[in-house]
């Protein structure tokens, strides 16, 4: 298991400062959240990634430094993990807040990374997985925080040496050994307890999500896709070379139904045949 120190970015509330050491050179895309651009550290040349969050959309907030800041910045202000997207810098001006975040030119989420291919190898997913569970592992037991919202478009791959890195911290909470009672996350991923109860575990709804990932990433679909199929029995489409018994196996215990039969941690995950 990664073992991580912990740091924090420093806060600075004055625009005039932003522009001094940044150069917008991109947009890279939007969301409900706001803006995402490209820029320039203009003292080292180096680029970012610009997460721009406006004020009104932020519904959950923590102190940090004294300052009201976005519960994703809170969060990721005490994250230093190989395979986690960096945070080095943060602004909160009147109407935006701005996150500064490391830049990985020629890295592709994991869903443009495997959408051209009908499923990826099991020695490729195994990789993948062992790095995305550490994460969580490291997350959940070091750090006492849930992701919430874990999937495919949120994790980045260098296509190189497959190396991948968690981002969007935007549904994440804290584990406080009381159950959650608001959805957070994407529904695709989301499990019974999260859909259909009151009251949900955070690091349950974690590994279930991604026990859904991998299902995906070795299958090419969704292994439930209406909410009358998490009451049928979970289904291994056929496929050339077919799936290995220890997958099938470690895809089962992630996606039990049955919160309380579900593994209670990552690392007894990591003592399944699959992953070890």
């Amino acid at each position: 298991m990664g073992q991580c120190k912990s740091k924090s970015p420093s806060i600075t509330e004055d625009l005039s400062h932003f522009e001094r050491t940044y150069t917008i050179t991109s947009k890279l895309g939007s969301g409900g959240f706001g803006q995402i651009y490209t820029a320039i550290h203009n003292l080292t040349n180096h680029e970012v990634v610009v997460k721009q969050i406006n004020k009104r959309s932020t519904l959950d907030t923590d102190l940090l430094e004294d300052t009201p800041v976005p519960r994703e910045v809170k969060t990721m202000s005490s994250i230093s993990h190989p395979n986690v997207v960096e945070l080095l810098d943060f602004y909160s001006l009147p109407k935006h807040y701005l996150m500064i975040l490391e830049y990985l030119p020629g890295w592709q989420d994991l869903f443009d990374y495997s959408v051209n291919i009908r499923y990826l190898d099991e020695d490729i997913t195994k990789k993948i997985m062992k790095q995305t569970l550490d994460v969580l592992h490291h997350l959940h037991t070091e750090l006492k925080i849930a992701h919430l919202d874990i999937k495919p478009e949120n994790i980045l791959i260098n296509p190189t040496d497959l190396t991948i890195k968690l981002i969007d911290f935007g549904a994440a909470t804290y584990i406080t050994g009381d159950k959650l009672t608001v959805f957070s996350g994407t529904r695709q991923f989301a499990s019974p307890d999260v859909l259909f109860r009151s009251k949900y575990d955070p690091v349950h709804a974690d590994i279930w999500a991604a026990g859904v990932m991998l299902y995906r990433l070795v299958l090419g679909d969704f292994p439930f896709k209406t909410p009358d199929d998490y009451y049928i029995q979970l289904r291994f489409p056929r496929r050339q070379p077919e799936l290995s018994i220890f997958c099938k196996h470690l895809i089962s215990l992630m996606l039990c139904r049955q919160s309380d039969l579900r593994p209670k941690s990552v690392s007894e995950l990591f003592r399944t045949p699959f992953l070890m």
